[in-house]
């Protein structure tokens, strides 16, 4: 099967066109991969709206039924993510975040480890005119910060417990 060199351009070209919300747990780790959205013809709801708040989604600080299943792991991230295609008529009007509570009588559990998010959207009149991402996405790509541990770290830090159990047992039968 040959591949065709302008798939690309022309799966751009349809996104450039439609009325297309692309939506979910598309688990972007480092705040540079959103430049991935942007480059393939799509706007980031949550950058578009409120710009620099970091607006995690994933977040054991809050969330203290991750820690149950992923000890060590500090990541607060925003690994999902509502985008709009640039250049529709569709407009964000509003973005939030929810789930973020404890399920009523519950010390740790949350409703997943993931929190949602929620959009509106107004359609705008035609014609329009709507500028292309302004942000610079050269920067944007070069982030490749989480100002967390890295996932080494973590491994390594379960490892040493893991370590620290064993040995535990082992002089307690001993």
């Amino acid at each position: 099967m040959r591949s065709d060199p302008n798939v690309l351009a022309r799966t751009r070209a349809t996104l450039m066109k439609g009325r297309i919300i692309f939506l979910g747990d598309l688990n972007l780790h480092l705040r540079g991969e959103t430049a991935v959205l942007l480059r393939n013809g799509f706007l980031d709801c949550w950058v578009e709206l409120k710009g620099d708040d970091v607006g995690y989604t994933w977040d054991p600080q809050v969330n203290g039924m991750i820690n149950m299943v992923l000890p060590f792991d500090n990541r607060r991230m925003r690994l999902d993510r509502i985008a709009v295609s640039n250049g529709s008529d569709l407009k964000a009007e509003s973005i939030s975040i929810f789930a973020n509570q404890k399920l009523e009588g519950s010390w740790y559990l949350y409703p997943s480890d993931h929190f949602g998010l929620e959009a509106t959207f107004s359609i705008r009149p035609l014609p329009f005119t709507k500028p292309i991402y302004q942000h610079d996405l050269d920067r944007m790509e070069n982030d490749t910060t989480t100002g967390f541990r890295t996932i080494r770290t973590i491994s390594l830090m379960r490892l040493g417990l893991v370590t620290l159990i064993s040995l535990g047992l082992f002089l307690l039968l001993i």
